[in-house]
């Protein structure tokens, strides 16, 4: 999907604003880190929007055990799907000169895997199969995320859908592509669902499927749990610009979600 040149502009204020936080270049030594992750993003406008992955690394440095979590992205935005990725090459320059990689962090374009299953098969997985192999071949783990469905559902290929119905087949796809690579997933969509229902007072949307700096900060919350294993981020004290009440909410959300989904924790 399509961000607007106000949004990039936004992306950089966020990453700007964050650069209080930044850790030292990665592997220099810093006596309060506990350990260091290279983790690289590959997604599109949802991954980036308010330096999503930045404030990862924010949670990451803010946690009782702090941990160094070295962002680099391949988020170009579009219509960008794991095809495009694939065919672009830029993923493997990036980890072929990057030095060492802990994680690939995943995420199909926002509509892509609520199609149905035939063209998912022909489509997305092929694709994330041949990521996979490749990956593994170096030593980098994958992690898929787990979108949310658009704030009234995808209707331009449904017209009669919804928000849980499209969320409901995002599931589905992501939990279809998991089981067959036996790789985590980080069950953002979940989250997002159980925001919705509980909270709609709280806006995570900036559009009809952007998130805004909420539904960023939920993202990073729950991608953070699921890359560092028996962490959780409720009493983080990082907030990324948001009132603490509404952070304090959304990391319980995402502690409560990660903790009661499997797949975030083991392989299937």
């Amino acid at each position: 999907m399509e961000s607007t040149a106000m949004q990039r502009h936004l992306i950089l204020l966020g990453a700007l604003a964050l650069l209080a936080l930044a850790a030292p270049p990665y592997g220099s030594a810093q006596s309060s880190i506990q350990g260091s992750l290279h983790v690289l993003f590959v997604g599109n406008s949802l991954t980036d929007h308010n330096g999503m992955p930045q404030t990862v690394a924010g949670l990451a440095k803010t946690a009782p055990r702090a941990l160094y979590v070295q962002p680099e992205l391949d988020c170009p935005h579009g219509v960008i799907t794991f095809e495009t990725h694939w065919k672009s090459g830029q993923v493997k320059t990036m980890v072929e000169k990057g030095g060492h990689w802990d994680w690939a962090v995943f995420n199909e374009n926002s509509a892509v895997p609520s199609f149905p299953m035939g063209e998912l098969r022909r489509e997305m997985y092929p694709y994330g199969h041949q990521f996979h192999d490749y990956l593994k071949g170096r030593g980098v783990k994958m992690l898929l995320v787990m979108t949310w469905g658009f704030k009234d559902g995808d209707r331009a290929n449904n017209p009669n859908d919804t928000f849980d119905a499209m969320g409901d087949r995002l599931q589905r796809g992501y939990e279809g592509l998991a089981d067959e690579l036996h790789v985590p997933i980080a069950p953002v969509g979940l989250a997002w669902k159980q925001v919705r229902r509980e909270r709609p007072d709280l806006n995570l949307y900036e559009d009809d499927h952007h998130p805004s700096a909420m539904g960023s900060y939920l993202m990073a919350c729950v991608v953070y749990r699921v890359l560092v294993p028996g962490s959780h981020v409720a009493g983080n004290g990082f907030y990324a610009g948001l009132p603490a009440d509404v952070a304090a909410y959304l990391q319980k959300v995402a502690d409560q979600t990660v903790d009661a989904y499997p797949r975030a924790r083991t392989s299937p």
